[in-house]
């Protein structure tokens, strides 16, 4: 029985592998409900799913989020974030390419809080490490965030200064996703 249950997940989990593969090399526009499901399990953000679900959000819709407009849906800040990296991969094109070189381009691969503090640092950007670490932030999902109110930082010169070196971590990674390493 216990064999059986094996062989039957791992067909499932085969089938969704293959499901979603097929959905991130079509254009994010052409993504169904279903397809967007799909991601959002892949992410690990499940709990959204059926807030996607009611809200009917599709690959159209999702292409034109942002992170405020996540957030007011009911999304934390960090998993926002984390959506809007994901889907600007699929949207350059090259996911699961992206996703398997993701060491060749120097903000993917800070792809753990640690690694994301060592960058941190490195850049003078000063954010709490224990609130980095707590909420799993990595600095790909940094990019996407327009407010640090959940490391304590409010509109300021600091803030205004966060922005300003993720600006140069934007650039680098922007070149990443357009496959010009």
């Amino acid at each position: 029985v216990l064999h059986e249950s094996v062989k039957s997940l791992y067909e499932t989990e085969k089938k969704l592998d293959k499901q979603f593969n097929n959905f991130v090399q079509k254009p994010l526009p052409q993504s169904t409900v279903e397809d967007i499901q799909s991601l959002l399990q892949r992410l690990n953000l499940s709990q959204y799913a059926q807030l996607f679900l009611d809200n009917k959000i599709s690959g159209e819709y999702l292409e034109m989020v942002d992170e405020p407009f996540l957030m007011e849906l009911g999304m934390t800040c960090r998993d926002a974030c984390c959506l809007l990296y994901h889907r600007d991969l699929i949207v350059g094109g090259n996911y699961l390419k992206a996703i398997e070189n993701r060491e060749e381009c120097a903000i993917c691969f800070h792809d753990t809080p640690s690694k994301t503090s060592d960058l941190l640092q490195e850049y003078n950007i000063e954010l709490d490490e224990g609130i980095l670490k707590k909420n799993n932030w990595i600095a790909p999902y940094l990019l996407y965030a327009t407010s640090f109110s959940e490391f304590g930082v409010h509109a300021s010169i600091t803030s205004l200064n966060i922005r300003k070196q993720l600006e140069i971590w934007k650039k680098t990674h922007k070149n990443h996703i357009l496959g010009h390493n």
